[in-house]
């Protein structure tokens, strides 16, 4: 910025510095010393004294406030998602990477799609990043855009949709919001060629300290399935590579990853016994990568209103496998994009 933008030096002072190729405030705080400043300054112009304080209040008026790293830590361990159906089976659980999976049309876009907004109306200065890997995820065809609350309308803003049709697309954005607190996880890249997926880099300069608070992965079935194989090991391993990424993501950044996860059928090993289960996709293994698994069903049939088009279901979802906490069970009505206790 340039110094007479600023107006902290007289017009006298801020020609003569011009003169002495001094013009913006970077020139000033860090082209030359004070002393050297000043000895190039008309004598009475300006004491040295005055010179130091105006140097001092361009400085503070070209940075940022400094934040503690330490403020920044415990600032919010918790960070609950506002919808009491997350919170009862996660309590408000920051730093972890949660699976979200179940039969088809049990609303599991809908139920991240409400805990990020809710969460984002509750809090003003927090962020989310909702990766759409279909093409088909649209802000604007859910309900809640319908609604004239400007609430609603200033949190959709700090919503980031993203397109990733792969991998890397995924980690090129996420490597590039800011981490929490000062450190952040080595790419995938790094991690695959150090050996340590759990190493960390310093952040660099043109990264704040605060960012998203949630990540949503609708869904990772198409980045991970056209991978796998049963003659060969490298999805595999990619897969566990990218989860693990995931995972340190989270924890080094104390945000909440939502993995949205197809299903498919296992198969009865016995004759005669009853008709095929339904289970997440991608194999077996990808059960133990996540911090905890939300399995979505319908809890009875479908209700119908008067009105023909609202549909109202009733959903059971359950915490089937966690690191942290024993299962839960939680049961809501949804209903036309809205989830209901």
């Amino acid at each position: 910025m340039r110094l007479a933008a600023l107006s902290l030096f007289p017009e006298d002072v801020i020609s003569s510095l011009e003169t002495c190729g001094i013009r913006t405030d970077t020139d000033l705080l860090f082209l030359k010393k004070p002393h050297e400043i000043y000895g190039l300054l008309p004598f009475g112009l300006i004491s040295f004294e005055q010179l130091l304080d105006c140097i001092a209040a361009v400085a503070e008026k070209a940075s940022t406030p400094g934040i503690s790293a330490a403020h920044l830590l415990f600032e919010q361990i918790d960070r609950p998602t506002v919808v009491p159906v997350i919170d009862k089976l996660l309590g408000g659980e920051s730093g972890s990477m949660i699976e979200v999976s179940g039969e088809h049309a049990t609303g599991k876009t809908t139920l991240a799609f409400n805990a990020v907004l809710k969460h984002l109306i509750e809090h003003e200065d927090s962020s989310a990043i909702w990766f759409d890997t279909s093409g088909r995820f649209s802000v604007f065809s859910t309900p809640q855009v319908l609604s004239s609350d400007q609430a609603v309308i200033a949190a959709l803003e700090r919503l980031r949709v993203c397109l990733a049709f792969d991998i890397h697309g995924i980690q090129v954005v996420l490597d590039a919001i800011p981490c929490s607190p000062l450190v952040r996880p080595l790419g995938l890249d790094e991690a695959a060629n150090s050996g340590n997926l759990s190493q960390t880099r310093p952040t660099s300069d043109n990264l704040t300290a605060t960012g998203p608070s949630f990540v949503v992965i609708d869904t990772v079935t198409p980045l991970l399935g056209p991978n796998l194989s049963s003659v060969s090991s490298q999805g595999h391993s990619l897969m566990v590579n990218f989860m693990r990424y995931l995972r340190e993501i989270a924890i080094h950044r104390r945000l909440v990853i939502l993995v949205l996860n197809d299903t498919t059928f296992l198969t009865p090993r016995k004759h005669g016994a009853s008709e095929a289960v339904k289970k997440p996709c991608l194999g077996p293994s990808f059960a133990y990568m996540s911090d905890s698994l939300i399995w979505l069903s319908r809890s009875s049939c479908s209700q119908h209103s008067s009105n023909e088009s609202a549909q109202q279901t009733m959903i059971t979802a359950e915490i089937t496998r966690s690191r942290t906490m024993s299962r839960k069970r939680v049961t809501f009505q949804l209903q036309n994009g809205y989830i209901y206790e």
